[in-house]
């Protein structure tokens, strides 16, 4: 879908942007996490379940945050974690907390930690990429619902192609694996393309 010089530009440019995102995950799980360098993949939005499904437990539910983002560059921001890692990532905070709740029971905390870190990928991801490839982006509140089905009416709103990032976020004793999708049309994947190849020009 895209040549190895537009897809090397675009790793360049996600790993810089997950440079500010492992400072901000650093500083809220007090200098306990690490974030893996991601792997990327743009397909297009009936390739998803195909590309990335194998890598998520299909009988697992999905914590799935959904957030619009506005500008030269639009579309939107899906972040997908399992319950498991979800779990996971909560012990890491009650730990550190010294707060524990009963998270089968009441999960509002583990959804506020997970919009959380889905806000510091997304903005860090999206925001810096658009700055890099000298546009700016806005973005709208992001929500947050607990379902087994991964792209619920996303190709009926438009989009074409989809960015996955998938990283893992590790700690001393906890795992963390979650997916960012973004998603766009024909048209911000041509602007998308463009832009890259500026960025490609203007440092060669």
């Amino acid at each position: 879908m895209i040549d190895s010089d537009i897809k090397e530009a675009l790793g360049e440019l996600i790993n810089i942007s997950y440079g500010s995102a492992t400072a901000a995950i650093a500083d809220l799980f007090d200098s306990f996490a690490r974030l893996k360098v991601p792997g990327i993949q743009i397909v297009s939005v009936e390739e998803v379940e195909h590309a990335v499904l194998g890598k998520i437990n299909n009988e697992a539910n999905l914590y799935i945050t959904t957030q619009m983002f506005k500008g030269a560059f639009e579309g939107e921001i899906l972040f997908i974690i399992d319950q498991q890692s979800a779990y996971n990532m909560q012990n890491v905070i009650c730990l550190l907390e010294g707060v524990c709740t009963d998270q089968e029971e009441d999960d509002t905390e583990t959804r506020q930690s997970i919009l959380e870190i889905a806000n510091i990928l997304g903005a860090s991801c999206i925001g810096k990429l658009a700055e890099l490839l000298d546009s700016v982006v806005s973005f709208l509140p992001p929500s947050i619902e607990l379902n087994n089905r991964l792209l619920i009416a996303r190709e009926k709103a438009g989009y074409s192609k989809v960015l996955i990032i998938s990283t893992l976020l590790e700690f001393e004793k906890e795992q963390i694996t979650g997916h960012l999708f973004i998603l766009f049309d024909d048209e911000m994947f041509i602007w998308l393309k463009k832009s890259l190849y500026a960025f490609i020009e203007d440092n060669t």
